[in-house]
């Protein structure tokens, strides 16, 4: 086969592949419910291989998009690829209910640490089942948004629910279980917390504004296996941190 046929023939193949990627990529999904630019290196379950990489798959559910992080369920409230951000927040929050809770518990040992995202110290907000009522400031009464909702630890005995602010394994009285952790800024001031219904307050508008944070710096060289956490504070909301590379060049938010 002459020089002539063999530069044809490879044009035809480079047209071919060319063709069936914009095939593919006309099958790529970009959008669910709010969040209108689903992207590299985001895809959506049940789309081509072509339109991003399956590491990074969000899933479409009852029109809200969903990302699946430490088996646990976080709903997309935006995606911002200029500064690799995420916003997110627990799928379980309902803004207004205060009986909703966040599905996934959360606590320091969730997150990592490192010098390029400075520890911010966060409060701690326990959910505790108590056999008897407590009479202490530390514990604040959440019977009115809780009671009735099943817990794991919560025996058919257990009567009371409780929220701290603060509170550690010390400050746990007889009688009495965690049943939930999460956490919340330290800009936020417990002392200045009288009711379940300010602190459930606080995670239902983080939910419904800016939620939780989710930096990105993406990755399309390195095999990078699933997502780093840390903390930092951005207008008082708890942010996820996620580092991904792109050769050794590391993107990250400001």
């Amino acid at each position: 086969m002459g020089q002539d046929h063999l530069l044809v023939l490879f044009h035809l193949l480079l047209l071919h592949r060319s063709f069936g990627i914009a095939f593919e990529n006309k099958q790529c999904t970009t959008s669910c419910g709010k969040v209108m630019n689903i992207s590299n290196p985001f895809r959506l379950r049940g789309n081509p291989k072509a339109c991003a990489h399956n590491k990074y798959e969000l899933a479409c559910i009852n029109n809200r998009t969903i990302l699946d992080f430490n088996s646990g369920n976080y709903s997309v409230h935006s995606i911002n690829y200029n500064n690799y951000t995420m916003r997110v927040a627990d799928v379980g929050l309902r803004k207004g209910n205060c009986s909703s809770l966040p599905l996934q518990s959360v606590s320091w040992g969730n997150f990592n640490w490192n010098s390029l995202h400075p520890r911010y110290i966060k409060s701690a907000v326990v959910i505790v089942g108590c056999m008897k009522a407590i009479d202490s400031p530390l514990y604040i009464d959440a019977s009115s948004c809780l009671d009735g909702l099943q817990f794991s630890n919560f025996s058919s005995m257990r009567k009371q629910v409780y929220a701290m602010v603060d509170g550690n394994v010390s400050s746990v009285e007889t009688g009495c279980t965690i049943e939930l952790m999460t956490m919340i800024s330290d800009e936020v001031d417990g002392s200045d917390l009288r009711s379940y219904e300010q602190i459930h307050g606080l995670r239902a508008f983080m939910a419904d504004r800016s939620s939780s944070e989710l930096s990105l710096a993406i990755d399309s060289v390195s095999n990078v296996e699933g997502i780093r956490l840390y903390l930092s504070t951005i207008a008082s909301y708890i942010d996820l941190v996620a580092d991904f590379s792109i050769g050794n060049i590391l993107l990250q938010s400001s």
